[in-house]
């Protein structure tokens, strides 16, 4: 029997999945995600604020758009006068977990703060000094120099045990997911207290590579021929590889793949709460931070554009009052989730002041969305990274550098540029968003504009400074190992 009134929270990010793949026409197609959402609530119009993973997830963590809170590619922090989440539920009697696959969502750069316990999953032992993923470089000499330059800091033999785990061990079957379970379900049983438990898994980003029996149900070619095709996408990007249309189809068999995979870890964890007695006292939230262009408007990864394939995620919410197999047939942004758990779990807090997001909980009084705003303030990697790489940057590619803005209701998506791109999409007829219906329809372009200039400033004027944290070189090679050099 479902609890109304949860003791426990579960906030778990598929990163870079998208709803396109996730969603078929009237649901989940993976089974755990199915079953959830049979006994919980669905939605597939919930839209991230933010393409990548770091302002995403700060939004979701802040419950405040990437302009206010300022974490991008040009500011790579989230501030300290931005309560998180976490502390929010830390200082509300809850113990706070964290558990991330993915080097952006550390507290090198803001995230974590207020939780009690995190998890650096490429690490064996956790540490500070953050060898697991310079241990990924292919150079040994590459390697040895991350391991010399950072040996001393810290305890020589975790530093060296963590660094001979990423290189021999991590990703050698998965992202993560395996041990990030586990690692989950001995922080749960180490303590009796309600808790606040944050997972980022990272089966779906780039590179695809799922196990061989899950890539098997989905490919229409070997396997062996599959992990030969490129993944690098500003090699595709810069035209340094050449990715057919029959790669492209492969590239998404794989990613199709990833996410049954991933699908099947959720599966065992879910089933881990059901076996000890958690299941039915915890509201769960699965939801993607953003999603992935696999050849979309010309592109992989998600950097670059405000389309829906990168923007359009997927939401599940079981418990808290969501349950019965809804549909929930509204539009979300992703900021959203941090004002809509304070209601249900009662919280009252002077964060929610600076809040733009609004509740969807099943109970409040807030008016529901007539639309979602999206930002891209900075490109990543900028084209000064890409100069550095490559001899010549394609024209197109040069456009990128500008910001972004993007306001979408259920019919429309419109998108703003500060290098003068206007697009406007039909998004009930023309769901790749082809064609483009700005000229056709001034009057519609106008008043979207209106309802973005009356509650974000002009686009023009936000900082592309490039100031920031400074990157610990091992998280530096994490990153660059997951394609943001």
């Amino acid at each position: 029997m479902q609890e109304s009134n949860p003791r426990n929270v579960v906030v778990l990010v598929m990163d870079t999945a998208r709803a396109k793949t996730v969603f078929g026409d009237e649901g989940p197609d993976f089974s755990t995600l199915s079953q959830l959402s049979e006994s919980g609530e669905y939605c597939r119009t919930a839209f991230a604020d933010a393409p990548w993973t770091l302002p995403s997830h700060a939004s979701l963590f802040t419950g405040t758009p990437p302009s206010v809170h300022g974490a991008h590619a040009g500011h790579k922090g989230l501030a300290d006068n931005f309560t998180t989440m976490a502390e929010i539920f830390s200082r509300n009697g809850f113990r706070t977990g964290a558990f991330t696959n993915n080097a952006w969502v550390t507290d090198d750069f803001g995230l974590l703060r207020g939780f009690d316990d995190t998890y650096r999953i490429w690490q064996f032992m956790q540490s500070d000094v953050d060898l697991g993923p310079a241990a990924l470089e292919i150079s040994k000499l590459d390697l040895l120099k991350s391991i010399s330059s950072k040996f001393v800091q810290g305890n020589p033999l975790k530093n060296i045990i963590n660094a001979l785990y990423g290189q021999f061990f991590y990703r050698n079957s998965d992202y993560g997911a395996k041990r990030t379970n586990k690692l989950i379900r001995q922080w749960i049983a180490s303590s009796e207290e309600p808790f606040f438990l944050f997972a980022n898994y990272l089966e779906p980003h780039l590179e695809y590579r799922p196990p061989k029996r899950y890539a098997s149900e989905y490919l229409t070619c070997d396997y062996e021929e599959a992990m030969d095709i490129p993944q690098d996408p500003w090699d595709f990007l810069c035209g340094e590889t050449n990715i057919n249309e029959e790669y492209l189809e492969h590239l998404n068999e794989l990613y199709r793949a990833e996410i049954a995979y991933l699908d099947h870890r959720l599966g065992e964890l879910i089933d881990w709460f059901k076996d000890n007695g958690y299941f039915d006292d915890t509201l769960f939230i699965i939801v993607g931070d953003h999603g992935e262009n696999i050849g979309e408007h010309g592109l992989m990864d998600h950097q670059y554009c405000l389309y829906d394939s990168v923007l359009r995620v997927p939401l599940i919410v079981r418990g808290g009052g969501f349950g019965g197999g809804q549909e929930i047939e509204e539009l979300i942004q992703l900021s959203d989730i941090l004002p809509t758990l304070m209601d249900i779990f009662c919280i009252d807090d002077d964060a929610r002041s600076k809040m733009k997001g609004q509740s969807f909980a099943p109970h409040s009084d807030t008016q529901r969305r007539s639309f979602t705003l999206s930002e891209y303030l900075a490109p990543q990697p900028s084209l000064e990274t890409l100069k550095k790489r490559y001899d010549s940057i394609p024209g197109r590619v040069k456009g990128f550098d500008r910001k972004l803005r993007s306001i979408r209701t259920l019919e429309h998506r419109l998108i703003l540029g500060t290098d003068g791109m206007v697009e406007l999409y039909d998004a009930s007829s023309d769901t790749d968003e082809q064609a483009d219906i700005a000229a056709q329809n001034p009057d519609l372009v106008e008043k979207l504009k209106q309802e973005m200039s009356q509650r974000l400033p002009p686009l023009d004027t936000m900082s592309d400074s490039s100031e920031g944290l400074d990157i610990e070189d091992g998280v530096q090679r994490h990153l660059e190992d997951l394609g943001y050099l």
